[in-house]
Order: structure tokens, then sequence, then C-alpha cells
């Protein structure tokens, strides 16, 4: 028989959900204090055209959170492997006058990796009224007090957060997040490229009424592609273990949607109907937007989908053995199942 005690123990679980699913307290460790530089200042009055135009920028990916909002990130480029460089966002890349790549590049669909000054660097534009709790807005030009944040300890340390906010528009719910983690206290990440940042988006919100991405962007597409440009093209980009990142674009077709786009891999015996699964598919697709001129260049990154494989492939090759690899179909599709390009290649299975 249960004590008083026992019972009292259990409905202090059951009400709080279980101690192993208690949210750790996050708690202030640091205030970086400095001020914060004459960047732009940004008023969006036509939120539907300023998230059209990160669509259409090779610059940002563009996907949707579980809510539905839409959310936009900066790609960044650097070297396959972490230990020969350092990765930088792709529209610095592109505001240089020597556009050189390094050596096996690869473009992420990801923020800023490890740095002597942080461990990581991320920049999100949100579309949504969003939660400020444990972050610091922040205006041009003004004294700020950046707070910084741990989930585990008392003091800044690698694992500690600060997030600093610019709104982007009077009238309606744009939000730009800076988010940096490591022990840095001056937070020399966040103050350094807040401008730069804010001139990207700026550089987007002034857009024309009416553009060709081909000719914006034309010294984009002839770094990464190789003219004369097509009228679609895809090509793998360097990966590790067998994940499958592939970029490509197409000539825009008139009553197309170019929404949720992603790949789908299938092979009719290592990885049946559908290798990829319309889930993950979704989770990591990209929307590319809508484009002012019929034919004009729309460009795609699929980030590391994994491939499925069937019980066969195990039993012939093992388990992520990255030695063997089958030929599959691969298709290009949009979020509704509309197949947009298909090509064959070779894949490696990783995971089941």
């Amino acid at each position: 028989m249960k004590t008083a005690t026992q019972f009292a123990t259990i409905l202090l679980l059951v009400a709080f959900g279980g101690s192993c699913n208690v949210d750790p307290i996050v708690t202030k460790v640091h205030n970086a204090v400095g001020t914060l530089p004459d960047f732009p200042k940004i008023d969006v009055t036509e939120p539907e055209r300023f998230l059209n135009d990160l669509m259409l920028c090779p610059f940002w990916k563009v996907e949707r959170a579980r809510n539905g909002s839409f959310v936009a990130r900066p790609r960044s480029l650097g070297p396959r492997w972490p230990s020969d460089g350092e990765r930088v966002f792709l529209f610095d890349v592109m505001a240089r006058e020597d556009k050189s790549l390094p050596k096996d590049y690869r473009i992420y669909n990801a923020g800023l990796g490890g740095h002597e000054t942080f461990s990581s660097f991320g920049v999100t534009v949100v579309f949504e009224k969003s939660d400020l709790t444990n972050s610091t807005l922040g205006e041009a030009g003004q004294d700020t007090s950046l707070g910084v944040y741990d989930s585990y300890h008392t003091k800044i340390g690698s694992n500690s957060s600060s997030s600093l906010v610019i709104k982007l528009s009077t009238q309606h719910d744009i939000y730009v997040f800076l988010r940096e983690h490591g022990a840095d206290p001056k937070r020399t990440a966040t103050f350094a490229t807040v401008t730069p940042v804010m001139q990207e988006l700026a550089r987007i919100a002034g857009s024309s009424k009416t553009y060709r991405t081909e000719e914006r962007y034309s010294a984009f597409f002839n770094l990464f592609f190789t003219p004369p440009l097509e009228d679609q093209k895809i090509k793998r980009l360097p990966e590790s273990q067998g994940r499958d990142t592939f970029c490509g674009y197409f000539r825009s077709k008139p009553d197309t949607s170019y929404a949720g786009v992603n790949i789908k891999i299938s092979q009719p015996v290592y990885c049946q109907g559908e290798g990829t699964r319309r889930s993950s598919r979704l989770q990591k697709a990209e929307y590319l937007g809508a484009p002012y001129h019929e034919g004009d260049l729309m460009f795609f990154l699929i980030e590391d989908n994994a491939v499925f494989v069937s019980d066969e492939y195990i039993q012939n090759f093992g388990w992520y053995s990255g030695n063997e690899s089958f030929e599959g179909a691969l298709e290009v599709l949009n979020d509704r199942d509309t197949v947009l390009l298909t090509a064959n290649d070779k894949f490696t299975g990783w995971e089941r």
C-alpha cells in the first residue's frame, strides 16, 4: 500500500508532467553593454512583397514553421570540412570584389559555425508576432544592454545565448533576430554583424517593383553555374557519409507553384515508393516565391535530405556503410507533389 507521501509525490509528478519533462530554468548570466551602430532603418509596409523578394533571393532560404508562418534565414558559404576554414554569410561573399570560392566549398542553409568568439551565430527573419522573452530589442545608434542567458549555468559559458531583435515594420509583425551562442562577454559578433545584416535586408526591402532575378543575381548564377545558363539545372554539392545535398535552378513556367520545393529519391528495391518521406520533404522544403517575369531563374538548395533504405539494402550492404551506392531516381517536387525536375543519380543509404 502506498503511503500519503508517495501519493503526494505521484500527484506532483502528474501535475508537472514528470521531472524529466520539466524545462530547464533560464537565467540571465551577463549583460553585454554597447552602442549599436547606425545601421539602415527599415519600415516594411508591404510584408507580402518583402517576403516574396526574400524568397527570390538566392542568398536566403525561406521555409515554413510548424505553425504555418514563414521564416527566412541567410545561407552561408564555407569549406566542406569545418577544420578547413570558417563559414561566412553568402550575401557577404557576393558583396566582395573578389568572389572566389574556397576549395571543396559548400553552401549551407544555416548560420555560422564555431569561431574564436562564438560557438554559433544565426540570423532569422520572422513574419509573426514573436515571443521576445529573453531577447533584447535594439535600435540603430542607441546604447544597448544585451542580455545573455544560460539554461544550465549561473555564469557565461559556451552554451550561453543572446538574442538581439530589430523590428522591421511599424505596422506589421516582422522581426529580425540575431542569435549568438558562446562565452564572449562583449557579444562581438552581434554588434559587428548587425550592420551588414541590416544593409542586406534594406537592399531587399528597397527592391524595384519588377526585376529579373537572372539579371539582378547574375554574379551569383555565373559563379556557381557554368554559362550559358540552361532551362534547368541540378548538381550535387560535396557531402559527407552519403547525405544528399543538391542545388540548382529552374526557369519559371506559367501556372506553376514553386512553394515547398524539395527532393524525392526512389529506387524499386533499395528505397521503394519514397525513400525520403513526404513529411521530411515538407519539413525541410524551400519556398521560392513568385517571379516577376516568366522564364526567370529560381534557385534552390536542398540540404541533407536523408535516404531511407529498405531491409534488402541493409542485408546486402550493412548499416551506414558508405561504401556501396545504388542508382536511383531523383525528382524535385513542390508542396502539391507536382514534379518540377527529374534526374538519375547514385545514392548511398543513410538511415532507416
